[in-house]
């Protein structure tokens, strides 16, 4: 007993006092920023992408297996319409979850070692695969989810790639369409 109290008589005011507290500044915290602050809040490379994904897509046809060539540049935007994904002999198996839909390969020579974005509508599954045959996966270094709320890019991540030549694999895709940019290295 406290001062003639008994324990739970005195902690419970004081936890619900704690409680209204944490409940009030809650309440109180700012509200979310619209579309147009997130857009407007953009780091400049971020606000870049944003910009040339409105450029028009360059259309370009992707292969069903990994012969030949079907070449994308940094700094460039496509239209392609991936293949049904049974007539599609991937470079890297994949997880039953990706095998949705519609693939393609493309082919993609680095010339500078750097951080490259690969941007997207609708969200495809993407893999870097070393035309080599190495088998040494380029890393994924992140993702910038603000600019789904300032463009119609669905997906975009970003690679650490060395000098080389890729297969970019694509895949999971609910849509035969897909709009496809590679930004600059970062």
């Amino acid at each position: 007993m406290l001062f003639g109290r008994s324990v739970s008589t005195v902690l419970l005011p004081a936890w619900s006092g704690i409680l209204l507290m944490v409940w009030g500044s809650i309440a109180l915290a700012a509200p979310a920023k619209t579309p147009e602050e997130v857009c407007a809040s953009l780091p400049p490379a971020r606000a870049q992408v944003v910009a040339d994904w409105a450029r028009p897509a360059q259309e370009i046809k992707p292969l069903s297996r990994p012969e030949g060539d079907a070449p994308v540049l940094a700094g460039s935007k496509y239209m392609l319409t991936l293949l049904p994904y049974e007539d599609v002999k991937l470079v890297m198996p994949e997880k039953p979850i990706h095998l949705l839909k519609y693939a393609g390969l493309l082919s993609f020579t680095v010339d500078k070692s750097g951080l490259y974005r690969f941007s997207t509508a609708p969200y495809v599954w993407l893999e870097l695969v070393p035309a080599d045959g190495s088998g040494k996966e380029p890393g994924v270094r992140g993702s910038e989810i603000r600019l789904l709320a300032c463009s119609s890019i669905k997906k975009n991540v970003v690679f650490e790639l060395e000098p080389g030549r890729y297969w970019l694999q694509m895949s999971g895709s609910l849509e035969a369409d897909v709009q496809l940019m590679i930004s600059a290295p970062e």
